[in-house]
Protein backbone atom coordinates (compact mmCIF):
# COMPACT_ATOMS: atom_id res chain seq x y z
CA UNK A 1 0.00 0.00 0.00
CA UNK A 2 1.18 3.64 -0.88
CA UNK A 3 2.72 5.05 2.11
CA UNK A 4 3.56 9.03 2.82
CA UNK A 5 6.06 10.76 5.37
CA UNK A 6 4.01 12.87 7.80
CA UNK A 7 6.79 15.30 10.29
CA UNK A 8 5.54 16.90 12.86
CA UNK A 9 6.81 20.56 13.94
CA UNK A 10 8.46 22.12 15.62
CA UNK A 11 9.34 18.78 17.41
CA UNK A 12 10.15 17.43 14.19
CA UNK A 13 8.90 13.53 14.88
CA UNK A 14 8.23 11.98 11.68
CA UNK A 15 6.30 8.98 11.16
CA UNK A 16 5.27 6.77 7.95
CA UNK A 17 1.06 6.49 7.19
CA UNK A 18 -0.46 4.42 4.56
CA UNK A 19 -2.49 6.38 2.22
CA UNK A 20 -5.53 6.89 3.94
CA UNK A 21 -4.62 7.32 7.69
CA UNK A 22 -5.53 10.78 8.88
CA UNK A 23 -3.82 13.61 10.30
CA UNK A 24 -4.90 12.52 14.12
CA UNK A 25 -3.83 8.59 13.51
CA UNK A 26 -0.60 9.73 12.34
CA UNK A 27 0.34 12.26 15.21
CA UNK A 28 -1.03 9.14 17.76
CA UNK A 29 1.10 6.88 15.72
CA UNK A 30 3.92 9.60 16.64
CA UNK A 31 2.96 9.39 20.08
CA UNK A 32 1.68 13.36 19.68
CA UNK A 33 -1.69 14.21 21.84
CA UNK A 34 -4.47 16.06 19.75
CA UNK A 35 -6.82 17.06 21.98
CA UNK A 36 -9.57 16.70 18.61
CA UNK A 37 -13.00 17.29 20.11
CA UNK A 38 -14.33 15.95 17.27
CA UNK A 39 -12.92 12.29 17.70
CA UNK A 40 -11.19 12.51 14.26
CA UNK A 41 -14.55 13.43 11.88
CA UNK A 42 -12.63 16.49 10.76
CA UNK A 43 -14.74 19.50 11.88
CA UNK A 44 -13.33 20.71 14.60
CA UNK A 45 -10.20 22.09 12.94
CA UNK A 46 -7.65 20.93 16.05
CA UNK A 47 -5.43 18.85 13.62
CA UNK A 48 -5.17 21.28 10.77
CA UNK A 49 -2.38 21.36 8.90
CA UNK A 50 0.16 23.17 5.91
CA UNK A 51 1.13 20.60 3.09
CA UNK A 52 4.32 20.89 1.78
CA UNK A 53 4.95 19.02 -1.70
CA UNK A 54 2.50 17.87 -4.39
CA UNK A 55 -1.36 17.05 -2.91
CA UNK A 56 -3.78 16.35 -5.04
CA UNK A 57 -7.65 16.22 -3.05
CA UNK A 58 -11.61 15.78 -3.23
CA UNK A 59 -13.72 18.08 -1.84
CA UNK A 60 -14.99 15.89 1.72
CA UNK A 61 -17.20 18.52 2.72
CA UNK A 62 -15.32 18.55 5.94
CA UNK A 63 -12.42 21.56 6.74
CA UNK A 64 -11.56 23.32 3.43
CA UNK A 65 -8.22 24.88 2.64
Amino acid sequence: MLKFKVTFLPDNITVSVEKDATILRAALSAQIYINAACGGDGICGKCKVIVKGQVSSQPNGMITP
